[in-house]
């Protein structure tokens, strides 16, 4: 049975929690009545062979941003049907979104060609791109992030991402160690840190349009890791990386840039990103070369255990399938059964 005290307390909080509503809604209205929300800000989906398309478009369409220009751009997928997306997106949009293009590469041309093409169509203010495979986490994300952008006057700005695999979640990125470093070292002092391995994902950062009026599109000598170099460009030009200390994309391991798997084509981009970004510009190129082959044979490693595991989370009700599973991998990785019996 609830006491009257207990009544009391929830009827307390329900009523903080409705005026901390009421009070959002109403800084959201004076800022539109005042202007300061009629800027019109850019959408991008990246489209390649998905299959939620649809969901992530409706990630897309729920946001409650004023004035919003929306473009989908595909890159040469096999089966992507430009009437169909048109149609359930202007079936669907809301009065916030203003513009709606659809722009489609013939071929397959990568990540930084299709970014780069979508930008230079779009026209507003503050420009957020969004996977085919991702969502935006919550309706709010984009007035959110407007709001960061204006309050601190930042080009660009980076923020969190929920991480899933097959569902479920996995984690938040980036880490606490990585968020230090971008609130706190220095933009060279982060290009060092950033050089090896990207923790600035491209898929929870956003830039504005003075940020590519001033560094230029990202570099068309790459064909599919945009962020990474980006990325290095601006902090060795000693631009400050803003972060948004907020979840804004829901994001779904599987893409080309996935640790669950080695993509030759992704692999020989990020060499490119370190001959292009980083060895010209660092004092001890073979530092930097050792380092990176380091990075390589740890993500490799990552990759083999992650298989591993999967394996053994499809048969775990199978105690036999998972004995030889687990003597095949400690019979061809010898150095991971001696750390586990060190660890014992």
């Amino acid at each position: 049975m609830i006491t009257d005290k207990c009544k009391t307390y929830l009827v307390d909080k329900c009523a903080i929690i409705v005026l901390y509503f009421l009070v959002y809604k109403l800084k959201i209205a004076i800022l539109i009545c005042s202007g300061e929300m009629r800027k019109m800000i850019s959408i991008i989906s990246m489209s390649y062979n998905s299959d939620v398309l649809f969901e992530s478009i409706d990630s897309v369409l729920s946001q409650n941003y004023p004035e919003v220009e929306y473009i989908v751009i595909d890159d040469g997928s096999e089966n992507f049907e430009e009437n169909k997306v048109s149609d359930y997106i202007n079936q669907n949009k809301k009065e916030n979104f203003k513009t709606v293009k659809i722009l489609c590469n013939s071929e397959n041309k990568g990540t930084v060609y299709s970014i780069n093409r979508a930008i230079k169509e779009s026209t507003g203010k503050y420009i957020f791109c969004l996977g085919c495979d991702d969502f935006f986490y919550d309706s709010n994300v984009i007035t959110d992030w407007v709001e960061f952008f204006d309050r601190t006057g930042a080009l660009v700005s980076t923020a969190k991402m929920a991480v899933y695999t097959e569902n479920e979640f996995v984690g938040i990125q980036p880490t606490e160690e990585q968020i230090k470093n971008i609130t706190e070292l220095t933009p060279k002092e982060l290009f060092t840190s950033l050089s090896t391995v990207n923790y600035i994902f491209g898929c929870c950062t956003a830039r504005s349009r003075e940020c590519i009026e001033k560094y230029g599109y990202f570099n068309k000598k790459i064909k599919y890791i945009e962020d990474h170099s980006m990325n290095l460009r601006l902090l060795r030009m000693g631009e400050k990386i803003r972060f948004f200390d907020r979840i804004v994309v829901r994001y779904n391991t599987g893409g080309i840039s996935s640790y669950k798997k080695l993509n030759k084509a992704f692999e020989e981009d990020a060499d490119r990103v370190q001959e292009y970004e980083v060895y010209p510009y660092v004092d001890d190129v073979e530092e930097a070369k050792r380092k990176y082959e380091e990075f390589k044979k740890d993500k490799l490693t990552s990759i083999k255990q992650y298989k591993y595991s999967l394996k053994l989370l499809k048969n775990k009700d199978k105690p036999f399938k998972t004995a030889l599973i687990k003597i095949s991998y400690y019979v061809t990785h010898p150095v991971m059964f001696v750390r586990k019996l060190i660890k014992k």
